[in-house]
């Protein structure tokens, strides 16, 4: 991966990590400011309840009681707030500031048992629909502020509750100051928890988008490692799977290309073969016509000495030898296009390949060469009997043609497989390495010495290559010490398992 890519990732991580931390700073900064506004209001709003619980819980209690005062100095403590209770007509009979109580209809005329009612100015007032009010009330020669809660009992006995709005306000501040604080903590501990959680996204991710380039430039080498995180680790498994199956379509492809370039050569080299084929079969029919052509000139002007019978004997001979190319090009040309449409019998190979020899033992007389024959009688092959035929006797008249020295002709079969290899051995000069390939090809000569005189064209071999082919069998040529073999394989025949019938019979 290159430096500017990792920067611009780096980069982009740095942006989009910044973003979010940016929101959360916003987010609790925001929390902080609503809070600091809304803190004393909270605070008051909390305050006032509290100061009706409190007057429910002085509503419960006994007037009469003994340890009335201890109970109510209880609420005062919990409630953090001051009491007046008030009988009918307005005439206080306890506050909170000599924790009097005069509770007692004999002493209400008695000056030295009269409380002072607090003085004070109301700001705000409001009525609560159950007759209870609030108000926010300011002693006149204090700046001290109260919020203030009144009701009053079955017994029209008036309860008013003071809640010190000093009080009030230094709590909302603590509580915002503390907010704050804990909000700042909080917040540093989400970023350090953000830049932990990203990293452990960013880390794997980054080890996933590395591979994923390699996959992009068809290197199928590293797999992703599984991660803690279940997402992450099925992302993991999913590029795995990808690279697995994109590696087995690649192979595949490669193989069906490589298959397509061999294809694609063999058609090269075919249509090759073919212009070369081409140019050899016009230039083995250019001479024999030059020569007819030259021969029946003179004929017809008379511009020779020889007598006439010589002249055409030459003009036939030219046409039997062009005759046998075109046969054996046409040969040649029906093998290409047969295809599989061959006839396959069952025939005893012995007596095939003695037949066919009992047709050259004359010429092999003439040419004092001796046949040595191993084939065994029970050897029952399965194939065309026409190019048996046509391989065997384009065998055979190339041994006879190249047979020199001892003048031995060698004709063996021995069992291969699930076929029959049959050899034709001959004594004679060996072939060049370099030409045992090339000898299959139609018009090649190995042997430059052969001449067209001898009715030979370099066409028997490729006729032997083509009908094999058409067969499925294989076929070769290899050199002894002394002299040079071809061979040739054909199926065996299966005896079937019932109703067998002897093929030798029926060849």
């Amino acid at each position: 991966m290159s430096a500017r890519s990792s920067n611009r990732r780096k980069s982009g991580i740095r942006s989009r990590f910044g973003i979010t931390i940016s929101v959360v700073i916003l987010s609790v900064a925001i929390l902080n400011v609503v809070q600091f506004l809304s803190m004393t209001r909270i605070n008051t709003y909390a305050a006032k309840l509290d100061m009706i619980k409190a007057a429910d819980a002085v509503m419960e209690l006994n007037f009469d009681s003994s340890g009335f005062y201890k109970d109510i100095a209880e609420i005062e403590s919990a409630h953090n707030v001051y009491i007046e209770i008030y009988k009918p007509h307005e005439n206080l009979i306890y506050t909170t500031n000599n924790n009097s109580w005069i509770f007692n209809p004999d002493q209400q005329n008695s000056s030295e048992s009269e409380l002072k009612p607090r003085i004070m100015k109301v700001l705000r007032h409001k009525d609560n629909r159950d007759g209870s009010y609030f108000e926010e009330r300011q002693e006149f020669f204090a700046v001290a502020r109260y919020v203030v809660y009144g009701d009053f009992t079955h017994d029209d006995i008036g309860i008013i509750l003071y809640s010190s709005v000093d009080i009030i306000t230094s709590t909302a501040k603590t509580a915002s100051w503390t907010f704050f604080g804990i909000s700042m903590v909080i917040l540093l501990v989400a970023i350090v928890a953000l830049i932990i959680y990203t990293m452990a996204f960013v880390r794997p991710l980054d080890t996933v988008n590395d591979i994923t380039k390699k996959i992009a430039r068809m290197d199928f080498g590293e797999k992703c490692p599984s991660f803690r995180i279940r997402e992450l680790d099925e992302l993991s498994s999913s590029v795995n799977a990808l690279s697995a199956s994109l590696e087995l379509s690649l192979k595949d492809l490669q193989i069906k290309n490589k298959r397509l370039e061999q294809e694609i050569e063999k058609e090269r080299q075919v249509i090759e073969m073919r212009k070369q084929f081409t140019a050899n079969a016009s230039h083995e029919l250019k001479t024999p016509l030059a020569i007819i052509q030259g021969y029946a000139e003179g004929l017809k002007y008379g511009i020779t000495d020889e007598s006439p019978e010589e002249y055409c004997d030459t003009i036939i001979e030219e046409v039997q030898k062009m005759n046998s190319l075109v046969v054996r090009l046409l040969e040649i040309t029906k093998y290409d296009y047969r295809g599989n449409f061959v006839t396959c019998v069952p025939l005893c190979i012995h007596d095939e390949l003695e037949r066919y020899l009992d047709s050259v033992r004359l010429l092999l007389s003439q040419k004092n060469i001796q046949i040595e024959f191993d084939v065994s009688s029970d050897y029952i092959g399965y194939t065309d009997r026409e190019l048996i035929d046509n391989i065997f006797g384009n065998y055979i008249s190339n041994a006879i043609s190249h047979c020199e020295n001892e003048k031995i002709i060698r004709v063996s079969c021995t069992p291969v497989k699930d076929s029959y290899r049959i050899s034709v051995f001959n004594t004679g000069k060996l072939i060049a390495q370099e030409d045992i390939e090339n000898i299959w090809q139609s018009f090649y000569r190995a042997d430059k010495a052969h001449s067209r005189a001898e009715g030979r064209f370099g066409l028997g071999l490729s006729i032997v290559a083509a009908a094999q082919k058409i067969l499925g069998r294989d076929y070769g040529a290899r050199n002894h010490d002394d002299g040079v073999e071809f061979w040739f394989d054909i199926a065996r025949y299966e005896k079937p398992k019932n109703n067998y019938e002897n093929p030798a019979d029926n060849a």
